[in-house]
């Protein structure tokens, strides 16, 4: 009786494992079937003319973003000014950038953000100019390396227009040490003309050694350009963006000139 008993229980048990691994195969069966409807559904989508237009937008957008970088990386390649500093800039509307499974990070500025940052850099460069150029101080020693070749005016001005420059800035020394006079310049906002003009009104204020200091309102008018500007690298910082004058012209505001020919 024991042994019936015995054998009754292991066949339940069989029939258990049996019924277990039907109904095991029966969800494989479940999930196979919705996978393949998965599938099934992307591949639908992925010949739709929608899908298939925005992904050839894709490719095409990718190899002119990658046409674009190798010509301007071949380009800095060969420009000693570009070759350390290399600056992509993604014009709007904004591409999207993933970061790939090497976890490298890209950073990006608008070109409406790079011409903003060029044009303060530019401004700069023009005030610094008029104060390089219109500040005096009656010492001959300093005067002659402020104006000199190799200093900060130097570089920032056009060759063919430095030689102009430089023989008036001789004539004007020459004045303004015979008249012990030191002068200091209050510059203006530059006004952005275009074509590379700017305007700037600007105050002098001319402090003789004896004698009551004067002011004077003068208008400048000054040309800018970029240049590729080959220079000895310890000179490299007075011209990091390779902005030159080649034109200048400071009047009064009433149209008149000094007795000695100069403002």
């Amino acid at each position: 009786m024991n042994r019936l008993k015995i054998i009754m229980a292991r066949c339940k048990e069989l029939l258990g494992k049996i019924a277990s691994v039907r109904n095991k195969s029966a969800e494989d069966k479940e999930r196979d079937a919705v996978e393949k409807a998965e599938k099934t559904y992307l591949r639908k989508l992925a010949n739709t003319s929608k899908y298939t237009q925005e992904r050839t937008d894709n490719r095409f957008f990718k190899m002119l973003l990658t046409l674009s970088l190798s010509v301007l990386v071949v380009f800095a390649l060969n420009n000693r000014e570009l070759a350390d500093k290399l600056t992509v800039n993604i014009p709007q509307p904004l591409l999207e950038v993933f970061i790939d499974s090497e976890r490298q990070e890209y950073t990006y500025r608008t070109v409406e953000e790079a011409t903003d940052s060029t044009l303060r850099m530019t401004k700069r460069y023009v005030t610094e100019y008029i104060q390089d150029r219109e500040t005096f101080h009656p010492d001959k020693a300093l005067m002659d390396k402020k104006w000199g070749g190799y200093s900060r005016l130097y570089w920032r001005t056009d060759k063919k227009h430095w030689r102009k420059a430089n023989r008036i800035l001789k004539r004007k020394k020459k004045v303004m040490l015979k008249r012990k006079m030191t002068r200091s310049v209050q510059p203006s906002k530059p006004e952005d003309m275009g074509d590379g003009w700017w305007h700037v009104k600007a105050t002098f204020i001319d402090e003789p050694k004896r004698g009551t200091p004067k002011e004077k309102t003068v208008s400048i008018f000054l040309h800018g350009k970029y240049i590729d500007l080959k220079m000895p690298s310890k000179y490299e910082n007075q011209n990091e963006i390779g902005w030159v004058v080649d034109k200048y012209s400071v009047t009064l505001q009433k149209g008149e000139m000094e007795k000695d020919g100069e403002i």
